[in-house]
């Protein structure tokens, strides 16, 4: 499999790090993507800035390559989905691409089987003080997957790589699911299980939440 990594900061440069026999080419501010450099690649791996990513969309669709898509802020164009679908590639994304975040999704909604409507919930997430959206995607899905609308709480740090803890007090029980990353090779790592998943397995075209 032969990657073209877009991004080579503090997550891109750990996917570099973990697979660099597959790596072709590596893009960031100082070697920008080109139709040309992307030649020769099976699949795209992104964690470009949200605003930078979509200044590449139409140069990353013209590619004809599958892509894996971890840039957070990223606002999708008005039918990029269709485009997709026209073009015939598929593009994976996550809010989270930790390899538990889908057995997370399965214990927040047994959670939301099992609340009461009265409940409260809130959700605290502390993030790295460069993480530009608030509250983080992975915390908008988590508000999603529980049905409920959640009181958030953002904290910021120097020293973390993402710690969500989900509490939902009810007038007799207190149910929390806390879930902490201590290392970004755990969002490298399952980037580059979705890019071996749309290399090797057939999919339909669109643009696809890898948690679905």
């Amino acid at each position: 499999m032969k990657i073209a990594l877009l991004g080579n900061g503090k997550t891109g440069g750990r996917v570099s790090e973990l697979v660099t026999e597959h790596i072709v080419q590596v893009f960031d501010s100082q070697n920008v993507p080109t139709l040309d450099g992307l030649k020769g690649c099976d699949v795209a791996i992104c964690f470009l800035p949200g605003p930078i990513l979509e200044t590449y969309i139409g140069l990353l669709i013209q590619s004809s390559l599958p892509a894996v898509i971890g840039s957070t802020g990223s606002r999708w164009q008005d039918g990029l989905d269709a485009k997709l679908v026209e073009a015939g590639l598929t593009w994976m994304y996550a809010p989270n691409f930790s390899r538990s975040m889908g057995k997370l999704k399965d214990m927040i909604e047994i959670m939301a089987s099992i609340q009461d409507k009265n409940a409260r919930p809130l959700l605290e997430e502390t993030l790295h003080i460069d993480k530009v959206d608030s509250p983080s995607g992975t915390a908008l899905a988590w508000e999603e997957w529980l049905g409920q609308e959640i009181k958030f709480i953002d904290y910021r740090s120097a020293n973390t790589y993402g710690v969500h803890k989900l509490t939902v007090e009810t007038e007799n029980e207190t149910i929390s699911i806390e879930h902490i990353i201590k290392d970004r090779t755990a969002y490298a790592q399952g980037a580059l299980d979705a890019a071996e998943k749309l290399y090797s397995d057939s999919f339909i075209p669109g643009l696809i939440n890898l948690l679905d």
